[in-house]
């Protein structure tokens, strides 16, 4: 069984004066009782015994403390606020008196904000907890830590300091609705003509069995003889391979601009990434995600029953002073890896080298989509870039510059054609 924090080794600050008035206290007592007798010998022992006492009392509060921090829920999102419990137990059968606690939060976009100490007293066996509600406007790595925690013994002669027990966990994006629509041969917008001979969906070649149904999965995988024959609808499932589906790399260089702007073109960008698999999962389209961070992540489904495991995986994705998605894309290409139909770049840098990107496309082979969160971009960019992607390729009948400039998840949610 895993043991709770405890906290760390304490630090002592012993009041002279009070030791030294007490010492002085204590000599008086001690000439009373040779001189005057009566009662003075019995108060001098109990001034002697007092200060053991009192340390005995110190040490088996320190050692007895035990601390923990849950929150609730257990997964944080971005924008909302979060129930943050500091639980002070009491594993002696002896009341602990003269706690002071103090808190501390740290995390994206704001410096450790450290709350005013309260006094705490915790009876024999049980727990005191303490609330906080904490606003998580980013996502990241948050930190709440319930510390330094001091307690002075009765005869205020030390006082211990804690440092206390701090946690660190990992506030999620927001997920939004996305309408996402594949141009494809078997993921055409319907009333067009297909720009791509290669498939999106499941190849039937690619059969693996069946599963029975469930809600929301496609209909035209339904096994029809197995449901006549049974009664019960099954799928057919395919096994994903590099044939079908989407591959997705995700830009991870830091934004520049002020820190709430980059924090919240950040949390835009990896909402939108979010937003789209989810999308594209509940279509059962095979989904692979890469991007170039701190190392390399990648993320591989075809199943709307693994979103959750990706969702999680996204606290993995984090900015910085990294290198274009470009590479990573390009590296893929000449390896002969990731060459399936369709490829969207996400981004949200106002980078040439990417809004060129669909210009690659080629009829009948592997298609190039840019999707750009724009969020905090300059006019004169956005017009520049909207430009730029309007004359990718003049060749398209559709008008299709392969580029889509996302401003709002509201844009997401409205539709948009990849």
């Amino acid at each position: 069984m895993k043991r709770a924090p405890q906290p760390d080794r304490p630090a002592v600050r012993i009041s002279v004066v009070a030791i030294a008035t007490y010492a002085f206290a204590a000599a008086v007592f001690y000439l009373a009782a040779a001189y005057l007798g009566g009662a003075y010998p019995y108060v001098f022992s109990l001034l002697i015994v007092l200060p053991v006492v009192d340390l005995l009392y110190v040490v088996l509060c320190v050692r007895t403390l035990e601390i923990r921090i849950t929150t609730t829920p257990e997964l944080m999102v971005r924008g909302a606020e979060h129930k943050v419990t500091a639980r002070l137990r009491n594993r002696s059968p002896i009341p602990q008196l003269g706690w002071i606690v103090h808190s501390f939060a740290s995390g994206p976009g704001h410096d450790t904000q450290h709350e005013h100490g309260r006094a705490v007293a915790i009876p024999g066996r049980m727990e005191r907890r303490i609330n906080r509600t904490l606003s998580c406007p980013h996502r990241g790595n948050y930190r709440l830590g319930i510390g330094p925690i001091e307690l002075g013994d009765p005869l205020s002669w030390i006082t211990i300091r804690l440092r206390g027990v701090s946690r660190e966990f990992h506030v999620y994006p927001r997920i939004h609705a996305a309408n996402v629509d594949i141009r494809g041969s078997a993921g055409a917008i319907q009333g067009e003509n297909p720009g791509n001979s290669r498939s999106l969906a499941a190849d039937p070649s690619d059969f693996r069995g069946l599963i029975e149904y469930r809600e929301g999965m496609p209909i035209k995988h339904i096994a029809w003889r197995k449901f006549a024959a049974h009664g019960t609808p099954y799928v057919k499932q395919y096994d994903s391979s590099e044939s079908t589906g989407v591959s997705i790399y995700l830009d991870l260089r830091k934004p520049v601009g002020d820190p709430e702007t980059v924090l919240t073109r950040q949390d835009l960008t990896i909402e939108l990434l979010v937003a789209i698999v989810k999308r594209l999962l509940e279509q059962y389209t095979p989904v692979e995600v890469h991007a170039l961070g701190a190392d390399v992540f990648s993320f591989t489904a075809a199943d709307p029953s693994l979103f959750d495991e990706f969702y999680r995986s996204t606290s993995r994705l984090t900015f910085g002073h990294v290198g274009s998605p470009r590479r990573l894309l390009d590296t893929h290409r000449r390896e002969q890896h990731g060459q399936r139909p369709l490829v969207v770049a996400i981004t949200h840098t106002p980078d040439t080298e990417l809004f060129t990107l669909p210009a690659l496309s080629s009829s009948g082979g592997t298609r190039y989509r840019v999707v750009a969160n724009v969020h905090g971009w300059p006019w004169e960019q956005f017009e520049r870039n909207r430009s730029l992607a309007a004359s990718l390729l003049p060749h398209d009948t559709r008008g299709d510059s392969g580029v889509i400039l996302i401003d709002s998840m509201s844009r997401l949610a409205e539709g948009i054609a990849l």
